[in-house]
């Protein structure tokens, strides 16, 4: 038995009738983005030769592997930190036909679009803002000061990354270690703000504070009221 039938296109198909770029969003704060691009060698060798239900069986089992090899090479996953805020329906909707407009500007490059897409961002990130400060709001209203609950929700909320500081260039070369980088501060304050070590004469700075107010005495004048008539 010969398989016998239309030569199937396996291949990506062209950039005008879908996007390259394909993005999932899993739980646990997992992205993945998807270049189509990068699996156009699939099925470029073309279908193969079957004879038996056992080649069609193998020959099924390699184009899956090949579809899933194509996919592992075309994807990267990126893990965030914390779980994403989860968000109501409507603002998730918001955010997809704000995805929609802007691929559909991608393609077409419309100013039109282009305005729209700008304008649901604004409008996108001032519910957003506003959305996370109504979750702020709450957690704080509920909190309870007898189990340090309070405590714990504002240093959650004031937490913020550490400053990566570079390294610095102290006396004998770079410093790498905190520590060593606090010491150096220290020391470079210090010799900032010592005393001048240049001499100075005492009977000078008289002799010039004396000059200075004997200038100002003679050289202001009272002014004279007007008269009154």
């Amino acid at each position: 038995m010969k398989a016998v039938g239309k030569q199937l296109d396996l291949s990506t198909p062209s950039t005008s009738n879908r996007a390259s770029v394909r993005e999932m969003d899993f739980d646990g704060g997992t992205k993945e983005t998807s270049d189509w691009l990068l699996g156009d060698g699939v099925g470029e060798e073309g279908n193969p030769n079957i004879n038996s239900t056992e080649e069609i069986d193998s020959a099924t089992e390699e184009l899956t592997k090949k579809i899933h090899t194509a996919i592992d090479q075309s994807s990267t996953c990126k893990k965030f930190p914390h779980a994403p805020l989860p968000l109501p329906a409507p603002i998730r909707t918001l955010i997809n036909t704000k995805n929609r407009l802007r691929k559909r500007w991608q393609e077409s490059s419309d100013p039109n679009i282009k305005k729209e897409v700008n304008k649901l961002k604004k409008a996108i990130t001032k519910i957003l803002k506003n959305y996370k400060n109504e979750i702020i709001n709450k957690e704080l209203e509920e909190a309870n000061t007898d189990d340090h609950v309070l405590h714990k929700t504002i240093n959650k909320f004031k937490k913020k990354p550490p400053a990566n500081i570079p390294a610095l260039l102290g006396y004998r070369g770079l410093i790498y270690d905190t520590a060593e980088k606090a010491n150096l501060f220290v020391d470079n304050f210090e010799e900032s703000f010592q005393e001048n070590p240049t001499p100075y004469s005492d009977s000078h700075i008289e002799l010039v504070e004396r000059k200075v107010r004997r200038y100002f005495n003679n050289n202001i004048q009272t002014p004279t009221p007007p008269h009154l008539t």
